[in-house]
């Protein structure tokens, strides 16, 4: 396999300020390695004045000392691991961060480069329109295949003896990827047979309503969602419970309906603010959803 080396922005930077009293130790950051790799010292544990409702990085981590850290969100709740423990945490661009540990404990960190994922997955062929997504519902798993791999890859990033070059861990970085693509990526066939995952409908309904106004198709959607655009409707409703049309209709709605409400904007104005091009048609529309025209609903039914 070919794969163009291409510099990827900081990583870990912004988890320097979030985890203030943290001692950290980089390898690769300063490298511009693809998968630099952090291991960070907290003596005080960490809790929810970290969390992040979305991650901002592919990311895969575990405890390799200390206290229990424990898994606050969604069907994980309460689950937990402490330092010596083989099993990680697979976090993918989008999904929840929230954890806590009461005591000390060391983690280690690897960025997962998503450029190298979509590429790594063009090649082997789990990538969909370019995309390539890794399962968010890996929380605490054990995989020991992966886990040497990982122990290696990090065991060389922190040689100080003998230091990786940065074509040698470029190099192991497509190995690991290829092994996580291989074992973790979303699969696309289960997906396409059943609904979205809950990361797959974050996603797609993040890009529904960061594209209110606009004229959004369904490619975008479903390349948003990993999913070819022949499958994407069908498992759209089946776990939204309205097609991607119906969901936007509703969406352009309610959001005129708080416009109406709470500001004095025209109803030519919250027209176009929610993606109609003539007052006409949005008015067709609201009333059909709501019974009244724009209007009447101002002035209170």
């Amino acid at each position: 396999m070919n794969y163009p080396i291409r510099i990827e922005g900081d990583f870990m930077r912004h988890e320097q300020e979030r985890l203030k009293g943290g001692r950290f130790e980089f390898a690769g950051l300063d490298e511009n390695w693809r998968s630099p790799v952090a291991q960070v010292f907290l003596p005080g544990g960490f809790g929810d004045e970290i969390w992040l409702e979305n991650s901002i990085e592919n990311r895969i981590w575990w405890p390799h000392w200390g206290d229990h850290v424990y898994c606050e969100w969604g069907k994980y709740k309460g689950r937990s691991i402490a330092g010596r423990d083989k099993r990680m945490v697979l976090q993918p661009i989008g999904a929840p961060n929230h954890f806590r540990s009461p005591g000390a404990v060391k983690l280690t960190m690897i960025k997962i480069s998503t450029s190298m994922l979509n590429q790594v997955g063009e090649e082997i062929g789990t990538a969909v329109g370019g995309q390539a997504l890794l399962r968010d519902d890996l929380v605490f798993f054990e995989d020991h295949a992966l886990r040497r791999e990982l122990d290696y890859y990090v065991k060389r990033a922190l040689d100080r003896d003998a230091p990786p070059s940065r074509l040698e861990m470029e190099s192991r970085a497509i190995i690991l990827v290829e092994l996580l693509l291989r074992r973790h990526h979303l699969d696309k066939a289960k997906a396409e047979k059943g609904g979205l995952s809950a990361l797959q409908t974050k996603r797609a309904l993040s890009a529904i309503e960061a594209h209110l106004p606009a004229d959004l198709g369904v490619k975008a959607l479903a390349e948003a969602a990993g999913l070819s655009v022949f499958h994407f409707s069908r498992a759209f409703k089946k776990s939204v419970g309205a097609a991607p049309h119906q969901y936007l209709l509703r969406l352009r709605i309610d959001r005129a309906r708080s416009l109406l409400e709470n500001t004095h904007l025209s109803i030519l104005d919250v027209a176009a603010a929610v993606g109609y091009d003539d007052q006409g048609s949005f008015a067709r529309s609201f009333r059909k959803e709501t019974g009244l025209s724009p209007r009447r609903y101002r002035l209170g039914g």
